[in-house]
């Protein structure tokens, strides 16, 4: 299982800077900043995915969380933005393959789960009551990307946020 976590070293500072500002300012800059930090990172994350169909990869981008979605992650701050397999593509959601991709998966039985319809899980023209499942090796794909762009965060942060300054300056 891969995990990948990152610590900015002058929160405290950014937090007093942003808190001088007004609030809908300081929400904007911050989120415009955010974006601008994390592009790099669903590029190579686009490249690094694995892409039979290509869905996985086309899903990949960024989202606000509401503030229901924070209070339960536990994120006590105003703007949040949630990187990975949470577009919608030719109608499918990918978050599940994404999570099966990045950590891999064990061994497992697979069994029908629907109830009332055929008792049998269909493989390559063949019917089986249940079939075993070998499992996956875990391909951290989007844990590969935040480390190769973790140094152009802060940078790339503080772009965006002055592109959101001149462009309300005008």
């Amino acid at each position: 299982m891969s995990e990948y976590k990152l610590a900015l070293s002058n929160i405290d500072d950014l937090n007093r800077r942003l808190k001088s500002l007004s609030a809908a300012f300081s929400k904007k800059g911050v989120h415009r900043g955010l974006v601008n930090a994390v592009s790099p990172i669903k590029k190579t994350a686009k490249q690094l995915a694995p892409s039979k169909t290509g869905k996985l990869s086309a899903s990949i981008g960024h989202m606000t969380l509401s503030q229901t979605a924070k209070g339960r992650l536990g994120i006590q701050h105003d703007v949040a933005l949630l990187i990975g397999a949470n577009r919608k593509k030719r109608k499918d959601r990918q978050t599940y393959k994404h999570i099966w991709v990045e950590f891999g998966t064990e061994a497992h039985e697979i069994k029908p789960w629907r109830k009332g319809v055929k008792k049998s899980v269909s493989f390559g023209g063949f019917a089986y009551a249940k079939v075993k499942h070998p499992g996956t090796k875990a391909n951290p794909f989007m844990a590969k990307s935040l480390a190769a762009h973790d140094q152009d965060l802060v940078p790339r942060f503080w772009q965006g946020v002055e592109q959101y300054l001149e462009r309300i300056d005008r």
